[in-house]
């Protein structure tokens, strides 16, 4: 058995790049080390945020579960035109690095 370095990158998978308005969009992450291991639990919390809608009926949240990175995004109900959707998650790894 193998454990992991520490976190080097996040990935974010979504079915589609286009929401409509009021949708939902189920998006999942994982998490892997500098040899693309996987990772499913860590210790320190990384913070997911949208800068437009929400995640999980928030702007922002913060997780350390990757084994369950299941989240839903909710784009904004009224909106004049077609918005840009950021989703961005950040946080330090075990060996103080910021991976953003």
């Amino acid at each position: 058995m193998t454990l992991p370095a520490p976190v080097n990158k996040i990935n974010i998978q979504v079915p589609t790049k286009i929401v409509m308005m009021g949708a939902s969009l189920p998006m999942s992450f994982t998490a892997q080390d500098a040899y693309t291991n996987t990772i499913g639990q860590v210790v320190e919390k990384y913070t997911i945020t949208a800068q437009t809608g929400t995640i999980a009926g928030l702007t922002s949240m913060d997780f350390s579960d990757f084994s369950n990175g299941n989240i839903l995004y909710q784009a904004p109900e009224k909106i004049s035109e077609n918005l840009p959707v950021t989703i961005s998650i950040s946080g330090t790894n075990q060996d103080g690095k910021l991976i953003s």
